[in-house]
């Protein structure tokens, strides 16, 4: 099922509220959240780049800073690891995101 929304759904979607991420959670065993205060960004479209790759995992996208700050990102262009079992949720505060190379001729 969750192959079948990736393809047919954005890469990642939009999370205005905590209750959008905490279904996402009861839906996928991983997702990540990323904060970015813009989405025109180069670093949310790098996001959007590796969630498009990324089939087996959920990924959420909030421009709000409660949400956000709920599950511990405090820093525009900070992600989580939201999942349910070894160590639980794992915050990277900034990503090392850039935009992938294009492939070459």
């Amino acid at each position: 099922m969750a192959w079948v929304k990736k393809k047919t759904g954005p890469p990642s979607a939009l999370a205005d509220s905590q209750d959008k991420v905490e279904q996402a959670t009861k839906s996928s065993k991983v997702v990540v959240l990323g904060y970015f205060a813009k989405l025109d960004t180069a670093t949310h479209k790098a996001f959007v780049a590796v969630a498009a790759q990324a089939e087996a995992v959920a990924f959420l996208h909030t421009t709000d800073k409660a949400v956000a700050a709920a599950y511990g990102l405090t820093k525009d262009g900070g992600a989580v690891l939201l999942r349910d079992f070894d160590s639980g949720n794992v915050v990277m505060r900034t990503l090392p995101l850039s935009p992938a190379p294009s492939p070459t001729t």
